[in-house]
């Protein structure tokens, strides 16, 4: 019987012995303190660093502005439609009964291409001897909110100086006896689609403020020979706005309309 009790405890002892070989391995490898948890790594460690995004930084800012002054501008009047406005210095742009006039604004656009966007300005003639007797006199008094709209110009068009008179209502150019055929509007007014194109922008007018009128891109269509020009409409709900001209001599520093291009490096 001894000898049969021996020989069952012979697995116990090899498997004992087994355990305490391996025990004897971990704690060479790992230290009695990881061995057994004195040491222990946290159970939630930190997760890694999020993996940095592909685009960190963000797109520039489109602030690369180029501001274009008018090199052309006036106004035609239907209710002269001879009569040219090439020299005033503020134009009463207005749809009424006594008076119906048209802004024309032309630019040069040599060297831009297609901007991300565009910006017509026109300066408010704060004081204009056509609003009084001199400088002094303020244009407020005559002016009316309302909405205008603003097409980009197909046909070419002169401010005229001299002998040539310029833009009237019937005439692209002209001078003093009027113009010949092929000088005149495709329509009066350049209503025509053939001497304007789309409407490009509507706004409202304030008394006494300026106007910033962002334009739509299809405009950029209406480059011809680097130049781009714009007529400016007032609608039928009593719009009365009065438009600082180039040949102002009032308000000095004051600038006339002006284009501004905006480009997204």
């Amino acid at each position: 019987m001894l000898a049969a009790r021996g020989a069952a405890r012979i697995p116990t002892a090899i498997g004992y012995t087994g355990r305490v070989e391996k025990l004897a391995v971990l704690l060479a490898l790992t230290g009695c303190d990881m061995a057994f948890g004195l040491h222990a790594p946290p159970i939630d460690a930190a997760p890694d660093a999020p993996d940095a995004p592909i685009d960190a930084a963000p797109d520039a800012a489109c602030t690369q502005k180029v501001t274009r002054p008018v090199i052309a501008d006036g106004q035609i009047y239907a209710t002269d439609p001879t009569l040219p406005g090439n020299d005033v210095t503020a134009m009463n742009l207005q749809y009424t009964a006594g008076l119906h006039t048209v802004g024309l604004f032309k630019f040069d656009v040599t060297a831009q291409g297609l901007p991300d966007a565009i910006e017509l300005e026109l300066a408010n003639a704060i004081h204009d001897p056509a609003c009084g007797t001199s400088c002094a006199s303020t244009c407020a008094h005559l002016e009316a909110p309302g909405d205008l709209q603003v097409f980009v110009m197909t046909s070419n068009w002169d401010e005229g100086s001299g002998l040539n008179r310029g833009a009237t209502w019937n005439c692209r150019r002209g001078d003093t006896s009027g113009c010949v055929v092929a000088d005149q509007w495709y329509a009066p007014g350049a209503t025509d689609p053939r001497d304007r194109g789309a409407q490009v922008a509507t706004f409202t007018s304030s008394p006494g403020m300026s106007a910033s009128i962002p334009i739509d891109l299809a405009a950029w269509a209406g480059v011809e020979s680097n130049k781009l020009s714009f007529q400016v409409v007032a609608g039928f709900n009593g719009a009365k706005m009065l438009v600082r001209a180039k040949e102002s001599t009032c308000d000095v520093g004051t600038p006339a309309a002006q284009l501004v291009l905006t480009y997204c490096p």
